[in-house]
């Protein structure tokens, strides 16, 4: 978000280098690799009458995460869970 690029450039980075680290590693490994882009979650930072709109509770992205590991069919290489998939499967 813009709001990240501006205030928090060394978070933009850093979450670009992770996310290619994956990549490699989707490439050069033969197991699956999962990157998490999570929404909003409320947790004791959002835990403010404001803070709490938009945010999904921290179990229902937790059991999506969850899912992917036991999924035993999945293809190996990189996948990618975003904010959106992880609101839909929570």
């Amino acid at each position: 978000s813009d709001f990240l690029e501006r205030r928090l450039p060394h978070y933009v980075i850093a979450k670009a280098a992770l996310e290619e680290v994956a990549a490699y590693c989707a490439r050069h490994v033969r197991h699956r690799v999962l990157v998490v882009r999570p929404p909003k979650m409320w947790t004791d930072s959002t835990n403010t009458p404001l803070g709490r709109i938009g945010a999904v509770a921290t179990e229902g992205v937790a059991a999506a995460i969850a899912r992917w590991v036991a999924d035993d069919g999945a293809q190996q290489g990189m996948s990618l869970l975003t904010a959106e998939q992880l609101v839909e499967r929570a």
